[in-house]
């Protein structure tokens, strides 16, 4: 297979960020689950790439930049914010624990 065609694990991480923030999003609009006026979702992650394009922006990767547009697009008029922070991989111990599940 070329090279061209797999994906970053960068561009994954920030898919999971945005998914992530889509179903916290559908929460705060569909129930009462807060009485803040302005709730924000602290997402953590252990990609310092998804980090940095939640905060700021994308500066190299084509499709991290069209993400990045579509992200700013859920932002934008939302009732909720969204706020990153960086977790060391050896720290992350639930996202290892599920990416290593096997059939038992």
């Amino acid at each position: 297979m070329e090279t061209s065609y797999l994906i970053s694990i960068n561009v994954l991480e920030f898919v999971t960020v945005i998914i992530n923030y889509c179903a916290a999003l559908h929460i705060v609009q569909t129930s009462h689950t807060t009485d803040d006026p302005s709730p924000v979702l602290l997402n953590v992650t252990d990609n310092t790439s998804a980090l940095n394009w939640t905060l700021h922006s994308c500066k190299t990767s084509k499709i991290g930049r069209m993400l990045g547009r579509f992200f700013c697009s859920l932002l934008i008029n939302a009732p909720l914010g969204i706020n990153s922070e960086w977790i060391s991989t050896t720290e992350n111990e639930i996202a290892d624990d599920i990416s290593r599940l096997k059939k038992e």
